[in-house]
């Protein structure tokens, strides 16, 4: 594609904090403007292990006692704001 701007991880920088546990992080980007530049959240994400004991939590109650250790991760991706990086690029090259 030959994008060439920069991208900045910012590990621990995310909102809803309360939804995650462990490692956090958002994927953004800075568009320069005219007078001044915008950092735009490009992808935001993380671990979902406290969310997950907390759901895990309520079923054991209802199935069984058995002591179960569940991980997870994931990651919001705006396409449409890659796309739209992507298109402004194209026009400056």
């Amino acid at each position: 594609m030959g994008v060439t701007f920069d991208i900045l991880i910012a590990p621990g920088l995310i909102c809803n904090v309360q939804q995650f546990s462990g490692m956090i992080c958002q994927l953004m980007c800075e568009f320069k403007k005219r007078k001044h530049n915008k950092i735009e959240i490009l992808a935001a994400g993380g671990r979902y292990d406290r969310m997950i004991a907390h759901y895990r939590d309520m079923q054991k109650r209802k199935i069984s006692s058995e002591e179960l250790s569940s991980s997870g991760v994931g990651i919001s991706i705006s396409l449409d704001k890659i796309v739209l990086a992507i298109q402004k690029e194209e026009l400056l090259n």
